[in-house]
């Protein structure tokens, strides 16, 4: 029986472009198509808005604090409410799902699965999305928890000694970021088991990850550097290819006027950049996904989960 090992988790989920490049490439075309699409739909309302936060940094501190929320307030207002800003995200976020479902059908099965190339917007894909709810919701209990936690003693404390209070408080932190990030680690197996197992699995990767969860931590700072870089080369890329799409989205517009912007995010530059970004984010969502199911395939069936095997060399992902 083949062991748990952190190095082979990090590596884990690159077996998808390495063995099904069609996947990715079918992802890397769908995501960059309806994000294409959804620029071409929303540019004048985030020109304005970015126009309005560059006005609002540039306010001085002698600027009125009411009347600058009162602006911060009319400006996401105006482009959050906005149908084609909303229908927009929508999108993106249905992209996402058929994404990450593909992914981890891959990743758990060791085959494609799917509609067409793997793709699809299904069971595993609502599954997923409910999953990842409840443990934004579960993390982000803990956080308050733990911020008012924190809050109260360092108060308590702060009659006894302020700088005992600022001592607390430091380490206090650092201990709650660190305890929050093993919580996420915890229940990262939940969507690769729900998908894996046809059902929804949640505080069952708290059970499934409790004796790897420093290994499945560390495996995450690395992915967490990697992207960094990563990041940091396309951001370099995409203002040499593009200086004005990516001054726009990046918040820091140079554009004069709502033609020069609409033609910035219809160039060849911005194109070429946008299928570069849409490709990377494919890589690391599966990189990132690679760790949890890892975690599943490797501890699962230790932990009750029938489905779960092992992965076995020279297995192929395409069905």
């Amino acid at each position: 029986m083949p062991q748990f090992n952190a190095t082979d988790a990090i590596f884990f989920g690159f077996r998808v472009v390495k063995r099904d490049p069609t996947l990715l490439i079918a992802l890397v075309v769908l995501s960059a198509v309806v994000t294409l699409l959804g620029m071409q739909l929303i540019w004048r309302e985030l020109i304005e808005f970015t126009a309005v936060m560059q006005t609002m940094s540039e306010m001085g501190p002698s600027a009125d604090p009411d009347e600058v929320f009162a602006d911060l307030r009319a400006a996401y207002g105006a482009f959050f409410g906005s149908p084609n800003v909303l229908g927009y995200i929508l999108a993106e976020i249905l992209v996402w799902l058929v994404a990450q479902g593909a992914i981890l059908r891959a990743l758990v099965h060791d085959r494609r699965g799917g509609w067409v190339m793997g793709l699809q917007l299904g069971g595993d894909e609502l599954r997923i999305f409910v999953v990842i709810l409840l443990v934004t919701l579960v993390v982000f209990a803990a956080y308050l928890l733990c911020a008012i936690a924190i809050a109260i003693v360092a108060v308590i404390l702060g009659f006894v000694h302020p700088v005992v209070a600022g001592v607390f408080t430091v380490f206090a932190v650092i201990a709650g970021v660190l305890g929050l990030a093993l919580l996420g680690a915890r229940l990262s197996a939940a969507a690769p088991a729900s998908v894996g197992e046809g059902k929804l699995v949640l505080f069952g990767s708290w059970r499934l990850t409790r004796s790897h969860m420093w290994g499945l931590l560390g495996a995450y700072v690395v992915l967490f550097f990697i992207a960094i870089v990563a990041g940091v080369i396309v951001l370099v890329l995409t203002s040499v290819l593009a200086p004005q799409a990516t001054a726009v989205t990046q918040g820091m517009t140079t554009v004069t006027s709502l033609e020069d912007a609409g033609a910035a995010f219809r160039s060849p530059g911005y194109i070429l950049v946008l299928i570069l970004n849409c490709g990377l984010n494919i890589v690391l969502m599966a990189a990132w996904s690679g760790v949890g199911a890892y975690a599943y395939r490797m501890l699962g069936a230790d932990a009750g989960y029938p489905n779960a095997v092992p992965p076995r060399d020279g297995a192929t992902v395409p069905a």
